[in-house]
């Protein structure tokens, strides 16, 4: 297995194209104005992380979430394709995730949802609706105290669903 570099990496806010377009020049020439890292990033309780085909994002999020299990935080990495066709507990990787879950469930402590590939989930015929709706039933009366992140290729997020929508079902499924 190849060893993980950690590139600390930073995230922008996702603009429309124009100002994108400006944000993302200013990235590049001005030292990342307007840019977060991991610890900004997971202080925000809802993430859609955007970026193209071998960028890195299932590498990044799942040592995030390895990083936050061992300093002893509860998190969680599923991919939307498995969630997507079952109940969260059953789409986590193994039974020690199980437990760490139910553990979660039955605290009051916080807990970072690694919710990765939107894009490969559509691409093999699950809907991301679906995913959405299983981990809305999963965190039921405890979507205060879960932090959630998604990730998709950013040509999959706006090329083939209106974002407008992807608002609308998101916070269907997770109201402030």
């Amino acid at each position: 297995m190849t060893e993980y570099l950690d590139l600390d990496r930073k995230f922008m806010p996702f603009q429309d194209e124009e100002s994108w377009e400006v944000s993302y020049q200013s990235f590049l020439t001005e030292g990342f104005y307007g840019c977060e890292g991991w610890p900004d990033l997971l202080s925000h309780k809802r993430t859609v992380i955007l970026s193209e085909a071998g960028a890195g994002k299932t590498t990044e999020m799942r040592e995030r979430a390895n990083a936050l299990i061992e300093s002893g935080s509860s998190a969680f990495y599923v991919t939307v394709g498995s969630l997507a066709k079952k109940r969260l507990r059953d789409a986590l990787s193994g039974s020690e995730d199980e437990m760490r879950f139910d553990d979660w469930l039955s605290s009051d402590e916080e807990g970072v949802f690694f919710i990765d590939s939107v894009d490969e989930a559509r691409r093999d015929g699950q809907h991301f609706r679906d995913a959405l709706s299983h981990l809305a039933k999963a965190l039921a009366g405890r979507l205060t105290r879960a932090t959630i992140l998604i990730s998709c290729r950013v040509s999959n997020w706006r090329g083939n669903c209106s974002p407008r929508l992807i608002y609308a079902v998101v916070n269907m499924a997770f109201p402030s």
